[in-house]
């Protein structure tokens, strides 16, 4: 988790880019409030232009490094559906 800092150690708090397609702040990047989990899933609270605290979930930010099969595939598979089947008949018949 980003170091949580007192709140009136604004200079030096880290930045958390929204990143879900939809939200309107999407592109945009608040100072780092504290994270933990509410509502049963892991959230940040960034700190809004105005001075509001917002509570944001964590997939929505730039917060968690990316996830390896989007970032290192591009969603791509390095094998193909049928050759993963016939590699595991391939397995299962050498355990008999």
């Amino acid at each position: 988790y980003p170091k949580l800092l007192d709140a009136s150690d604004k200079k030096d708090r880290q930045k958390i880019r929204v990143v879900h397609p939809f939200h309107p702040q999407r592109g945009q990047s608040f100072p780092f409030v504290i994270a933990k989990m509410l509502w049963g899933e892991q959230r940040v609270t960034v700190e809004f232009p105005d001075g509001t605290l917002r509570s944001l979930p964590v997939s929505w930010t730039d917060w968690l490094p990316p996830d390896p099969y989007l970032s290192v595939g591009c969603g791509r598979s390095r094998f193909r559906v049928e050759d993963l089947l016939r590699l595991r008949d391939l397995i299962d018949s050498r355990g008999k």
